[in-house]
């Protein structure tokens, strides 16, 4: 029946090793895509001369996230907004795309998988593919981060210009 058709398609295809596999190289890409975004900030915040980028950030942040999580990522958003250069920026950049890059390769090796269409790109295109793929991704995430962080302060800010502003 369908049950054992389903069952035999998940073991001969290595379903659970492919779902860990993408889920390791996503979870791998995190750390180094949020280097990225915060030297970016932080050279972005240096060059526009935005005072204290990290608390407006995680002022923005705090309706997404608990107190106690902010509380603890102040600190060390202040030390790298202080200290950003284009090093770091350039380095965060580079191992989050490396990093990102390997998730959607194994994404795409299991979406080949899945339709069972097999492989037939030189590693190179494959690999260019994943980097467009993964540069995509990037700009949506930044994109999605932006909306949601710029929105949050300027709806504090036009509350606060029609004195709609917090009331205790």
């Amino acid at each position: 029946g369908i049950g054992r058709r389903l069952i035999t398609g998940i073991r001969e295809h290595d379903v659970s090793g492919l779902a860990a596999e993408i889920a390791y190289r996503f979870l791998f890409a995190v750390f180094p895509f949020g280097l990225f975004v915060a030297g970016l900030s932080g050279v972005v915040a240096n060059a526009l001369r935005i005072d204290n980028p990290s608390a407006k950030i995680i002022g923005g942040l705090g309706d997404n996230l608990p107190p106690s999580i902010a509380e603890a990522i102040e600190p060390e958003l202040e030390r790298l907004f202080t200290s950003a250069s284009n090093t770091v920026l350039w380095f965060g950049a580079l191992a989050a795309l490396w990093a990102a890059t390997g998730g959607t390769n194994a994404l795409v090796k299991g979406i080949h998988r899945a339709y069972g269409v097999p492989e037939q790109r030189p590693f190179l295109l494959r690999y260019v593919v994943a980097v467009a793929l993964t540069l995509l991704a990037a700009a949506g995430v930044i994109g999605s981060f932006v909306t949601i962080v710029g929105g949050a302060m300027l709806t504090q800010e036009v509350a606060e210009q029609l004195g709609l502003g917090a009331q205790t």
